[in-house]
């Protein structure tokens, strides 16, 4: 009925134009309804006048494009009514000017003006004049883009209009658009928001992102929007306009104003900007405030429209190359309409968005630049190419439509179009804006002329060191900076981590004088945080200081936005006004309004700068620009969503080549030349063409490794240098945690590059390397300028006569010397923190501690904000005392916080590191910026020089589960891998803990936990047992010598006493070196511990005992269901209860039958477990055979086929616990909750004490599992949505049943596939896997499609009776090359997270003639899938010749049946599970 009325309310005010298209106002094309795209016919052209007399006819004419900027403005402000087509409105001359939004000084002012004049643009227009002329709400639907926002502007510029803007988020809150209390002069008041102000004051009101607000904030508008009503926070009433000047006729003002009413504007008008849900993603609009708007869909402006508006734009450039150009826009961009799909091209089916400003831009580039490479330029606009590096289909999409329209080119001209900066003229002193002019030639056309053109620059000449080396890529990318600047764009660089991107940031702005202002960003940020932060002032009263974004805007820096992919999904766009035009509304009700708007303010207006300062208008500096920094996008964080994609333009780092990685190299060590430099350079070569990253050197690890090189060079002979520079590659790429197969790829590289490696883990180092001084504690220098530090000073237990340590302290006292910052990383227990603080109470150096968790912020990293007083106050953190006070930091469990919260330590780390309360914290290069820039430090802690940060991180992966401190920013710390001390070490050290112990004992647990480490190392085992195990075991050996060796193991063993395989290894270790164990120690049981109580000799005069339970078994049964899979324990009622009694359970007694319902298991004790009558136990097992006997026939499965099945499953079952362990524990770890902010209760937001101070409500955050940002319910893993997808390939050739009574190779393949099928059970959620077999008949035979697995053992064994039937019966033959392809193609079809294949086979390649290059080259043809191959058999040595010949870490050898499901093990822990 709503929307009846509005068309009744439409048609009777138009009655000259027809019915139907005010029908498509109600239900555009694009509408949100229930979540779902309507699609319903176009808007019928207006017939009631042509569109030049809609132009003739309008009282404020709209000049041509070629009329000054500022005409429309001057065109309005005189006039008395504003006439299009057949709909004319009157014009109201405006108070405030300032608030009057234009689009002439904006960036794309020259673009936009004719555009908006264009037929298409005024059309929309009269529409919108229809809407307020009736006193309607518009909503405006479009893509992403600016066009909706300038359309709006342009609505209020032509109608004079004064204008509120909002850039939602879901963020956004009440006090965000009603009302806001502050505090002043001790007392709290309400300060009304744009919702309250457009609506009292006559504004209109826009609301831009309306799809990213949370679905309880918009609502808050519903009364307002229909009644033109609304309650405030401070107790007044928004009152309709009608109703109050009803109210006037019995009411005075005054009266009016005592109640609390306060009259709504008749001009108030809301324009909602939206992009529709779907294809979007976004929250659907709720039907209550759907229907109270109008809607429009916005259209990118179509071929014939953008034609004339380029030709101006771009007059010297060809009309044909202009009109592929656009035809590219709209061909992408009708491959992107939800249109059915016999509307949609084939070629078109999954297309890559384009900007929709796009060919504007490649227009005035291609003018500005003649000669420029048009794909690098369109790459820069629309980089597909990085956006969809993981969908080759979308690459194949637009680089096909590219091909037809003849913008395709095949050489590479890189970023700059094949453009080089020649030479850069200095700007003139009293200039403003500031501006230097760049001489250009080309690199391909020498005949041509050279090109000068202007930009803009800084003021701010940068002098000292950088760490800019220039190489041929790296001069590339600064090239292509600089062109984009000189064509006003804001730039986005993409790069992996440690790929240079700060680096050429700073080259950048050296060249151009500009300062910068470098703002990093966190998952933990809000939109607040962007734009303004809110603190106090020494009086308490609240206020807002501008971010490091807003500084850099009214001051004319260069803003670094760093890290912006680990920005929230969708925060980017509250500032797209500000990057786009050049325009911001600021919480605290300011604005930032485009430079030459602000001067025709003053020239025009007539404003003073007192009164633009009071009305809080402030200029952008013109010089202001942005550079992002980022990594490209992946599928599990595509954070470059269509909208952030408009903002700037991009350039993709390409990976360093080798020639680029030897400019590297030269510039440290000159033209001195020398054997390791040689080898260096080629394990450089090696590793080019390498798809694993953790296998290649960032540029700060190669210059890192270069520098260290070159200094061991200078005291040290050839092989040394090699020796050294082996250690330096191991060290610096953590080999020693690195996954088997890539350890394994990484020695192979190493040793074909000719580089020697010692290994100081396996044997001892000799006493003799560690020097005489290296053990000697020195006078500390921080003690004797001031002795209250010697409290800061550690003072630790320590052995020093362990030589692996001290050849460690050596090299870490080297990098200290050097300037680095240190990261020790290894397993738990091998003395991290031992070594660090010998290491520092050696120095005689100050230590500040801190250590992090879970819930680590960046705010409790740095500062601690509190309120005392009514004021906030700041004290730091043990980071920032560090930092001023020139101690040493050291962060311990780097690894339990999250990864955006360490990632901070790279600004620290680069020397500008901003705090939540406002100060940075800037080394002296930046503060001998800042002072050039500003005259003044301003609110900055400096950094001492003697500084330093000791990082302390277990090792990553499994068993750990930690965050990957090393991967996420390992390369900015010299690392240093901490491992237990070799065997010799050990025994000293164990015997300095234990002098009273037998040598012998000491030695034999040394050489028994160095067989349990081994056996984790191996997979064997998941725990790593470390050397303080065996401290501890000394220690109570120590100290209780008449305690047996055995009571001292349990208490380090008693862990794995639950765990048959665990204990059985364990017993097996202890009994290797002597210690005959018996196994009543480790038996988890009440009975067992009784019996080594009763073998003692000596009794114990006093001792507790735990009885037993005195329930009773009374008969078994299986027990009620619980519907709700609540948790039982003990008890005889529920069917799926542990620790209980009688019924079908785990962990209890008397019951029929084991049932396992996931819940956690409380396991009673053997001694309970029998103390049950024979006839209770007689039936309990009778149930439980008719109930197995029911369940095989239940799946069809007899019970001999069962007892088949077992001797298959019982050969891996100690594997396939092991995996599913892994596979458990890294789902809840993906399950991990999260911080949700802005509750009502939980604990107290730091982030929120303002709002606390001020008498907010919503000032909690409560940890619960991640949501949904648009959809609500529970996230996807914060990995993303998508599973792992895997396809076995095994071997069932008639070679596997010939030869399976030699050597039980079909045997081994059978029980590979029960490892896997048991294995992923019940982990349909995160993992897609299939097997396949081939053979002579087929390259793929079905056995397991994906989603699709066996459901229980009567189909496993079927299938591998499937398998053991084809290998018996199968032609001879081979197709192992052709099911290697089909697999690779057939695994990436289907969208996932990641791809593996994994081939199972023998090594019977030579007699079918295949080569195994040929078959390691398809395994890794594709870089999306991770291939392996795993040769199970083999005659004579063939297996190890493949192994060999294929890709280093690709191929396994597994001849013997215990070690295939390790080696899977092993495979899916370095890969699928990384």
């Amino acid at each position: 009925p709503r929307s009846l009325v509005h068309v009744c309310a439409l048609h009777s005010s138009s009655l000259s134009a027809p019915f139907q298209p005010f029908v498509s106002h109600i239900l555009p094309r694009r509408s949100f309804f229930a979540g779902k795209v309507f699609a319903t016919s176009s808007s019928s052209p207006v017939t009631c006048a042509s569109m030049s007399s809609f132009q003739a006819a309008s009282s404020c004419s709209i000049r041509s494009a070629s009329s000054a900027p500022s005409e429309v403005a001057k065109a309005s402000r005189g006039a008395k009514s504003l006439t299009i087509g057949d709909v004319s409105v009157r014009l109201q001359e405006c108070t405030s000017p300032q608030n009057v939004p234009a689009l002439d000084g904006t960036r794309s002012a020259r673009h936009y003006d004719s555009l908006l004049q264009s037929e298409e643009m005024l059309h929309d227009l009269r529409w919108m004049l229809q809407k307020d002329r009736i006193g309607q709400d518009m909503l405006l639907l479009g893509g992403p883009g600016p066009l909706k926002r300038r359309l709006a502007t342009r609505f209020c510029e032509m109608t004079r209009r004064e204008a509120e803007f909002v850039s939602l988020s879901r963020d956004t809150t009440e006090s965000d658009l009603k009302q806001r209390r502050e505090i002043a002069a001790q007392s709290s008041f309400f300060v009304d928001q744009c919702v309250v102000r457009a609506a009292t004051q006559g504004r209109v009101l826009v609301l831009e992102g309306l799809e990213k607000a949370e679905r309880n904030i918009l609502p808050l508008l519903n009364n307002l929007l229909e009644n033109r009503e609304m309650s405030l926070e401070d107790g007044r009433f928004l009152v309709a306009p009608e109703r109050y000047d009803r109210l006037l006729e019995a009411y005075s003002r005054a009266e009016l104003d005592q109640l609390g009413l306060v009259r709504v504007s008749p001009r108030f008008r809301v324009i909602a900007l939206a992009m529709p849900v779907p294809p979007y993603q976004g929250n659907s609009l709720d039907p209550p405030l759907r229907s109270r708007f109008q809607g429009r869909n916005i259209f990118a402006p179509s071929l014939s429209t953008q034609l004339p508006l380029l030709s101006a734009i771009a007059p010297s450039v060809s009309r044909p190359l202009l009109t592929n150009v656009a035809a590219l826009s709209q061909i992408l961009a009708l491959g992107g309409e939800s249109a059915s799909g016999s509307n949609k091209s084939e070629l078109l089916s999954r297309p890559a968005e384009f900007p929709e400003t796009g060919s504007f831009h490649v227009a005035r580039a291609l003018e500005t630049f003649p000669n420029a490479n048009v794909h690098s330029v369109l790459s820069a606009i629309y980089p597909y190419r990085t956006f969809h590096r993981d969908d080759p289909t979308r690459i194949q999409v637009v680089d096909s439509a590219l091909r037809r329209l003849n913008l395709l080119n095949d050489t590479e001209a890189g970023p700059a179009g094949g453009y080089v900066a020649q030479e850069f003229l200095p700007p003139a002193s009293s200039e403003f804006p500031p501006t230097k002019a760049i001489r250009w030639s080309h690199q391909s056309k020498r005949d041509a002329s050279d090109l000068v053109t202007p930009v803009s620059c800084g003021n701010t000449p940068m002098g000292g060191k950088t760490s800019y080396v220039e190489t041929e890529s790296a001069q590339c990318t600064i090239d292509g900076m600089l062109m984009l600047h000189a064509l006003d764009r804001d730039v986005c660089l993409l790069g992996s981590r440690g790929s240079g991107k700060t680096m050429l940031v700073q080259q950048f702005a050296r060249l151009l004088d500009y300062p910068t202002e470098t703002f990093p960003l966190h998952r933990d940020m809000s939109h607040r945080d962007l734009l303004q932060r809110r603190t106090t002032t020494n009086s308490g009263d609240t206020v807002w200081q501008p971010s490091p974004l807003v500084v850099a805007a009214r001051e004319g820096r260069l803003a670094v936005l760093d890290n912006i992919d680990r920005l929230p999904t969708g925060l980017l766009s509250v500032i797209q006004s500000l990057i786009q035009d050049r325009e911001l509304s600021l919480f605290d009700g300011s604005k930032l309004i485009p430079y030459d708007r602000w001067l025709r303010l003053q020239e025009e207006d007539g404003m003073t700068l007192q009164q633009l300062s009071d009305a809080r208008v402030y200029p952008v500096h013109p010089s202001f620009r942005v550079v992002a920094l980022g990594t490209p996008p992946r599928k599990n964080n595509p954070y470059l969503t269509s909208e952030v994609s408009q903002l700037f333009s991009f350039i993709s780092l390409p990976n360093p080549s080798v020639h680029d990685q030897k400019g590297i190299v030269h510039s440290v060590f000159g033209d001195r030349q020398s054997s390791a430099r040689s080898a260096l350079e080629r394990f450089l070569i090696e590793s080019e063409h390498e798809t694993e990253s953790s296998l290649k050197l960032s540029l700060r690890q190669l210059v890192r490794v270069a520098s260290k090189l070159q200094r061991t060079m200078e005291h040290s002979t050839d092989e040394e240098a090699l020796l050294a520079l082996g250690d330096l590659l191991h060290a610096n790429l953590l080999s020693r945690f690195m996954p088997i197969p890539a350890r394994k790829r990484l020695e192979e590289m190493i040793d074909r590059a000719g580089i020697m490696t010692s290994d100081r883990t396996m044997d001892a180092i000799p006493a003799a390397t560690v020097t005489s001084a290296s053990s000697e504690t020195r006078p500390a220098s921080t003690s004797k300028e001031n002795s209250k530090l010697d409290h800061l000073v550690p003072d630790v237990l320590f052995y020093d006569h362990i030589p692996s340590q001290q050849v460690l302290m050596q090299e870490m006292e080297q990098d200290f010397e050097l300037g680095e910052h240190l990261l020790l990383i290894g397993n738990q227990g091998v003395g991290k923190n031992k070594v660090a603080d010998r290491f520092l109470q050696r120095l005689g150096h100050a230590r500040q501690y801190i250590q992090l968790h879970r819930d680590t912020t960046v705010a409790s990293l740095t500062v601690q904000q509190n309120v005392v007083d009514g004021k906030l106050v700041s004290s730091p953190s043990p980071l920032v005392i560090a930092a001023k006070e020139g101690h040493v930091l050291v962060i311990d469990e780097a690894d339990k916080a999250p990864t955006e919260v360490v990632a901070v330590l790279k600004g620290l780390i680069d020397g500008d590191m901003l705090l939540p309360d406002g100060r940075r914290i800037l080394s002296q290069d930046h503060l001998d910026r800042l002072r050039a820039d500003s005259g003044s430090f301003g609110d900055c802690v400096p950094i001492h020089p003697n500084f330093r940060m000791v990082v302390l991180a277990n090792r990553p992966g499994w068993p750990f589960l930690g965050n990957d401190f090393f991967g996420e920013c390992g390369d900015f710390f010299a690392c240093h891998v901490v491992d237990n001390p070799d065997a010799d070490s050990e025994v000293e050290l164990l015997h300095s803990y234990g002098p009273n112990v037998s040598l012998n004992i000491i030695r034999a647990l040394a050489e028994a936990f160095s067989d349990l480490r081994r056996k984790a190392e191996e997979g064997v085992l998941s725990y790593p047992y470390s050397t303080r195990e065996a401290v501890q075991l000394i220690k109570h050996l120590e100290t209780y010598p008449g305690d047996t060796i055995s009571d001292a193991l349990e208490n380090v063993f008693s862990f794995d006493a639950y765990d048959p395989f665990l204990k059985d290894h364990v017993i097996e270790s202890l009994a290797k070196v002597g210690f005959r164990i018996s196994r009543d120690h480790f038996l988890p049981s009440l009975a067992a511990r009784q019996k080594v109580i009763d073998s003692r000799k000596n009794k114990l005069t006093m001792s507790y005992e735990r009885s037993a339970s005195t329930a009773k078994a009374t008969g078994p049964k299986h027990g009620k269901i619980d519907d709700t899979n609540e948790p039982h324990v003990g008890g005889n009622t529920w069917a799926g209860g542990t620790g209980g009694r009688d019924t079908a359970g785990m962990g209890g007694k008397g019951g029929p039958y084991r049932l396992d319902v996931g819940n956690p298991i409380h396991q009673i004790s053997d001694a309970e477990k029998r103390n049950i009558s024979r006839e209770i136990e007689e039936s309990a097992r009778k149930m439980g055979q008719e109930e197995l006997k029911r369940r095989l026939e239940q799946i069809d499965m007899s019970e001999y086929e069962n007892e088949a099945y077992d001797r298959f499953f019982n050969s891996v079952t100690t594997q396939v616990e092991q995996l599913r362990q892994i596979l458990e524990s890294l789902q809840s770890k993906s399950k991990e909750r999260v911080w949700f902010r802005n509750q009502g209760t939980g604990d107290l937001d730091e982030a929120k004490l303002i709002e606390g101070v001020s008498g907010e409500s919503n000032i909690y955050k409560r940890r619960a599992e991640e949501q949904d940002p648009f959809h609500g319910g529970p996230r996807a893993p914060r990995h993303g949505a998508l599973k792992k997808r895997i396809r076995f390939v095994f071997d069932v050739s008639g070679s596997m049943y010939y030869f399976n009574r030699a050597d039980q190779r079909l045997q081994r393949l059978l029980e590979t596939a029960v490892l896997v099928m048991e294995s992923f059970h019940g982990f349909d959620d995160k993992y897609d896997y299939s097997i396949v077999g081939h053979s002579g008949d087929s390259p793929e035979i079905d056995f397991v499609d994906y989603g699709q697995p066996p459901k229980n053992r009567k189909e496993r064994l079927q299938i591998l009776q499937q398998m053991m039937a084809h290998s018996q019966y199968c032609w001879s033959g081979d197709h192992t090359i052709e099911a290697a392809e089909k697999a690779v193609k057939e695994v990436v079809k289907e969208e996932a997270d990641e791809y593996f294949v994994c081939l199972v086979s023998d090594a019977n390649l030579r007699r079918y003639h295949i080569d195994p290059r040929e078959l390691g080259h398809l395994l890794s043809a594709d870089e999306r899938v991770q291939g392996f191959a795993i040769f199970i058999a083999s005659l004579w040595n063939d297996a190890e010749r493949i192994r060999k010949e294929m890709p280093p870490g690709r191929a396994f050898v597994c001849l013997d049946t215990a070690s295939i499901p390790s080696t899977f093990n092993a495979i899916m822990r370095s890969s699928i599970l990384k």
